[in-house]
């Protein structure tokens, strides 16, 4: 009783909730000290205020608004609600934010929202309009920095404002679904989040799907599908990218279905690597507790065959030798020159994904990060004073259609016998062999135990 009470007032919540409380929720978890963000629709300047104090004094803030007032407005607030050593950059623009390319030029963004209505107490007829609404979104994915946030309130009683968010929400599966494409190396791979839940059985007692993203999609496996387990490998920013309201599915499972959570980053072979060996035994554990069948999602890059979704079969084989052999991570020390003037270098991809950065450490005329990371090959880009650079002093590879710098660590010293596992569990053609699979079961029995 007390789960479906939390749920119903997290779901009024989520329904009553302004653009503003849920920036204050999420904008700290996605946006770090220095990065820019872009407030479409200034209004009154509240989420222009939650965005700076997000991004704080060495950040960047610009803001787009038609109605002059409301640009005022901002202003005005920052300067009262802010110190001046906490003022991020600030760019206010009297234009429409279909305009954003011609401000923002070569720059990206980690957060950029969007409040779609007109200014309370002001000129009704100084609203925002679907057309130039919808551009300006086609440009946001553009200048969206992967892994970052797109946050768009409609208002569905403004004119315009409920065929807006209609096409918002086709608009949103769109960019998922090229990103996805450019991520895993297929062009076949579509997911269109408003058709709902689908899914594939795949044995007799495991299905791989899509998200449920309602109580009644719960229903559905229970009633239907006989579903004991749900393993989620959803991120929260997924969740919150759609929209999507994780108290009310909680608790249309509770008593019924074990809902287990281990997120892994969307596309990302690092960690799917590291995580997959805790999620199978997490799976395991709960099959043998609940019975019936398991329901897994979202799968991009770790099913295949009747649900294709170009899987990143390399990172499976690595986490299972992972397993197998114990192969621990080595120190390794990444260097950048940079100019004098240079104050920021960050480093995105490697082991903490594209979505994220980790920041460099100047030392003497240069910049170094140093890591511990298993053998393997990590892609990565430095970012320079928040923007996006390919390093020419550092190995490069092609990874789909973008060119990437790599890293590359080398194993420890292995046995003969152990380098041939490792060359035929890593071949593609590869396999495990009985003993093998049964010391990984027994291994993954050991850590669900040791939880």
């Amino acid at each position: 009783m007390a789960v479906r009470t939390q749920a119903s007032h997290a779901a009024r919540w989520l329904e009553n909730a302004r653009l503003t409380d849920v920036l204050g929720m999420l904008g700290p978890s996605i946006l770090q000290p220095g990065d820019t963000a872009i407030d479409a629709t200034c209004g009154n300047g509240h989420d222009t205020l939650t965005l700076s104090r997000c991004v704080g004094g060495g950040g960047r803030v610009v803001g787009f608004d038609i109605s002059a007032a409301a640009l005022q407005a901002t202003r005005r607030r920052l300067e009262e609600e802010l110190a001046p050593e906490a003022m991020p950059e600030l760019k206010l623009v009297h234009a429409g934010h279909e305009t954003m390319p011609e401000h923002l030029g070569h720059d990206s963004a980690k957060l950029i929202c969007f409040n779609l209505g007109y200014l309370p107490g002001s000129d009704k007829t100084e609203a925002t309009r679907a057309g130039s609404s919808l551009a300006a979104l086609s440009h946001a994915f553009d200048i969206l920095q992967p892994g970052g946030l797109l946050a768009v309130m409609c208002y569905t009683g403004h004119p315009g404002g409920a065929s807006t968010a209609a096409s918002a929400s086709g608009a949103l599966s769109e960019e998922y679904t090229e990103t996805m494409q450019a991520r895993m190396g297929s062009a076949s791979l579509v997911y269109c989040h408003e058709d709902g839940m689908n899914y594939t059985r795949i044995l007799d007692n495991l299905i791989v799907g899509s998200c449920p993203q309602t109580a009644e999609d719960i229903e559905r496996l229970v009633s239907q599908e006989e579903v004991g387990t749900i393993l989620s490998l959803q991120e929260d920013s997924d969740m919150a990218y759609f929209g999507l309201d994780l108290a009310p599915i909680l608790a249309a499972c509770s008593g019924r279905i074990d809902h287990v959570r281990r997120p892994l980053r969307d596309f990302d072979a690092h960690s799917l690597r590291m995580g997959l060996p805790a999620a199978v035994a997490a799976l395991q554990g709960s099959m043998q507790r609940q019975g019936g069948t398991a329901y897994i999602h979202c799968t991009a890059g770790a099913m295949m065959s009747l649900r294709p979704c170009s899987p990143k079969l390399g990172a499976v084989r690595a986490a299972a030798l992972d397993v197998l052999q114990g192969r621990k991570a080595r120190r390794t020390v990444l260097c950048l020159a940079a100019p004098a003037t240079c104050r920021r270098v960050q480093a995105a991809g490697l082991d903490v994904g594209w979505g994220n950065r980790v920041g460099l450490t100047r030392r003497g005329r240069g910049w170094e990060l140093r890591r511990e990371l298993p053998p393997g090959a990590y892609p990565y880009k430095f970012v320079v004073e928040g923007r996006w650079t390919l390093s020419p002093a550092h190995p490069t590879m092609l990874d789909g259609a973008s060119t990437n710098n790599v890293l590359h660590i080398e194993g420890w010293e292995a046995t003969p016998e152990e380098e041939a596992a490792s060359a035929r569990i890593l071949d593609a053609q590869g396999d495990l062999t009985a003993e093998e699979a049964e010391r990984i079961r027994a291994a993954l029995r050991a850590e669900e135990a040791a939880r």
